[in-house]
């Protein structure tokens, strides 16, 4: 899904298919280079960019490590770059993620490693987790806008892991909403429906007579209308995984990141799951580099063209604090 990010000066718009099993829902988004007016000129004044070659996850509370020598609280998430040796002491552990394919792996103290940097990535692509951050906060998305009164369903999105998933739309303000999931395979089945609600809903939430899960391995359809409408102005399909579950999203914020993680990197990508995950993040693991690059990942995915812009600050605030 990388891909979806590109800087070449000649491409003016890329799109990507994003394959929802058997059903045909695409998603055109595309990046192109271009200046942005809070940060890029600052950047260039600095050395070269610096590509990270790992990522630490605090395990559980926070702990410390040291790197090359240097003691180190992590208390959410870190970029180590290539060639620094990273020391995790007793009783203590980290996550490691690598940034080529997001892979974690578990280090428990004591013990130490040196991540190597990966292959660097097209110097006309942007990938989310092994580009610079400059290279992600020069990209300009030049995907498609929503419509004058549309709302964009974030959750479920393509593809979900959850038979009881919550469904989340971005609402305008001041308006409530009518929400129906229908089963496009069973249209003699009534529909579950919500009346005048506000998003997060949970599937279980919704008035029916039929069971109070989905079924797995099965697409569904969600409609948003303003309450009191017949016009829809919103809407997804998605896809229950065959291997979906009963369970919900964990509460541990580190434990969330993982879940955002494996969401994001699937084959297909469960995005609505993933930025579910990482909107119930606390602010300071929120605004943590790792959780910045996956949230531009999955806000491209999902076309939320103003939280891009406000994750592009926030990425170059974060340079500009080190």
């Amino acid at each position: 899904m990388d891909e979806l990010f590109r800087l070449a000066p000649d491409e003016r718009r890329k799109r990507r298919i994003l394959q929802l099993a058997a059903a045909g829902f695409v998603v055109a988004v595309a990046f192109i280079g271009a200046a942005i007016s809070f940060g890029v000129r600052a950047w260039k004044k600095k050395t070269a960019p610096v590509l990270p070659a790992a990522y630490l996850v605090a395990g559980g509370n926070a702990s410390s490590v040291r790197i090359n020598g240097r003691p180190v609280l992590l208390e959410t998430t870190l970029a180590v770059p290539a060639g620094a040796t990273v020391d995790v002491p007793a009783g203590g552990s980290v996550v490691v993620v690598h940034p080529k394919n997001g892979y974690t792996k578990t280090i428990a103290g004591p013990g130490s490693f040196r991540p190597e940097l990966p292959e660097p990535p097209d110097a006309n692509e942007v990938n989310f987790l092994a580009s610079p951050r400059e290279t992600l906060i020069g990209a300009h998305y030049a995907g498609p806008g929503e419509s004058t009164g549309r709302v964009l369903v974030t959750s479920p999105f393509s593809v979900t892991r959850f038979v009881n998933p919550t469904i989340t739309w971005e609402p305008r303000p001041g308006v409530r909403y009518d929400v129906a999931v229908i089963d496009p395979d069973d249209p003699g089945a009534p529909p579950r429906i919500a009346v005048n609600t506000l998003p997060p809903v949970r599937i279980d939430q919704l008035e029916t007579t039929q069971g109070r899960t989905l079924l797995a391995d099965r697409i569904y359809n969600v409609i948003v209308r303003e309450s009191g409408s017949e016009t829809q102005v919103g809407g997804m399909r998605f896809l229950v995984s065959p291997n979906a579950t009963d369970a919900a999203l964990p509460l541990a914020p580190a434990e969330l990141v993982m879940e955002a993680l494996d969401a994001l990197w699937s084959k297909p990508a469960r995005t609505g799951d993933g930025w579910l995950a990482l909107s119930r993040l606390p602010p300071d693991w929120a605004e943590s580099e790792l959780v910045l690059r996956m949230r531009m990942r999955a806000a491209a995915e999902l076309g939320l063209f103003d939280e891009i812009e406000k994750i592009q600050y926030h990425l170059w605030a974060l340079g500009r604090a080190r």
